[in-house]
């Protein structure tokens, strides 16, 4: 497959080739539907989806988009791996403009409230204090701060949890 690619699809994936045939699947067959399948079976990643088009539109859809953060299809399914704590705070920005992070829905809220306020998690992830607080000030210097009000919230504590996880540099720091 890396040499040549596949001229066609096998019907079911090669041993320990499930998430490029799962991606391969998809390109030949795009649709948001088939996507939601592909996040929950295949485990694709918003980096493998964003390229893919249908009959021009892309087919990252909130529904998409909501799947990929949560790790939950819209009829319930579960994706065995959620997005990844940075990619879920480097996306959160486009996330709120595309409406899928919206004030009135407390299930996704309260998602990303229980990862982002989780030390563990923010401590398995290596994230750091600056890149939260890089996601605050791009949510609140731009119009999706309306519609967050409670997800800068989360952010502001995320950044106090977060501070455990950084050693001491010794040095002192000037933040302008």
């Amino acid at each position: 497959w890396v040499a040549c690619g596949w001229d066609t699809l096998p019907e079911t994936a090669p041993a320990g080739m499930d998430q490029i045939w799962w991606y391969e699947w998809l390109c030949k067959n795009p649709s948001e539907r088939n996507a939601i399948e592909a996040i929950v079976r295949g485990n694709l990643t918003h980096e493998m989806l964003t390229q893919i088009t249908c009959k021009g539109e892309s087919i990252m859809s909130a529904d998409v988009w909501k799947t990929l953060l949560t790790g939950k299809s819209p009829n319930g399914r579960k994706a065995k791996f959620p997005m990844p704590v940075a990619a879920m705070v480097r996306s959160l920005r486009h996330l709120v403009e595309k409406n899928v992070i919206r004030m009135d829905d407390t299930q996704t809220l309260d998602h990303i409230e229980s990862i982002l306020h989780n030390p563990e998690a923010l401590r398995k992830s290596r994230i750091h204090p600056i890149s939260l607080l890089v996601a605050h000030k791009a949510l609140t210097s731009s119009n999706a701060w309306g519609n967050a009000p409670r997800l800068c919230d989360i952010l502001e504590k995320s950044i106090d949890v977060s501070w455990d996880n950084v050693g001491g540099t010794g040095k002192r720091l000037f933040i302008a």
